[in-house]
């Protein structure tokens, strides 16, 4: 079943709005009332992995050709201090066809985008406060390997054209967690990758609807994450 991007947009933005707060809030008083500071809340590992899934929103172009679908991701961090560390990630998105009407040229086919890259990871409390909540923001560059099918050529056709291709990008994107035991994190997390596409390389998928074209593909994944720290 098909997750309608246009019902699930208005509640990706409200949500990332409502991870924002919670990390300014915790930036200002990290040291909530009440909370006794235990060793095991404080250690500053060097390194961490992360594994997440989740949901994958398309935007901007991609909002035009494909619904929402699904996400996964690992990642790595490697900390150069208790607020900065340099990422290397891994994600996957699989963005479901778009349906529209019952003519078989209007229906779009299933996009799987696959990233990867490198990036600076601050987070916003830092590692070592005396709270189990952490707030971090991100960004970095990299590549998307986009792999989708290409329109029928005709209607009644049974043989589909595969397009592969890559490309640069940029992303940015936010995390919530909290630290529930002394190694493990539970995330909520939302980050933006913004592919940089050759409107010509795509053009058999945009040549039936004449008006759109695909340039500037976004995708939103939103996902739930859990990240081990090693001992440092």
């Amino acid at each position: 079943m098909h997750i309608r991007t246009r019902d699930l947009i208005r509640s990706v933005t409200t949500a990332a709005a409502l991870l924002a707060v919670p990390g300014v809030l915790l930036a200002q008083d990290p040291d909530p009332e009440g909370y006794d500071e235990d060793p095991v809340m404080t250690g500053s590992p060097t390194v961490d992995l992360e594994a997440d899934a989740g949901v994958a929103l398309p935007a901007a172009d991609f909002m035009e050709f494909n619904d929402a679908g699904f996400a996964a991701g690992v990642g790595g961090a490697l900390w150069l201090h208790d607020n900065v560390a340099v990422r290397a990630d891994a994600d996957f998105a699989h963005l479901n066809g778009e349906e529209e009407g019952l003519v078989a040229e209007a229906v779009t086919p299933d996009m799987q985008l696959y990233h990867y890259g490198l990036g600076l990871e601050l987070d916003v409390v830092g590692r070592s406060a005396p709270s189990p909540w952490n707030f971090a923001v991100n960004a970095g560059v990299g590549g998307t390997t986009l792999d989708t099918d290409d329109f029928l050529e005709e209607p009644a056709a049974d043989e589909e054209r595969d397009i592969t291709k890559t490309y640069p990008n940029v992303n940015a994107g936010l995390e919530l967690g909290r630290q529930v035991s002394e190694d493990v994190v539970v995330s909520v997390s939302t980050q933006a990758f913004w592919t940089m596409i050759d409107e010509v390389d795509l053009e058999p998928l945009s040549e039936r609807r004449v008006t759109e074209t695909l340039e500037n593909g976004v995708s939103v994944p939103v996902t739930l994450s859990i990240r081990y720290d090693l001992p440092g």
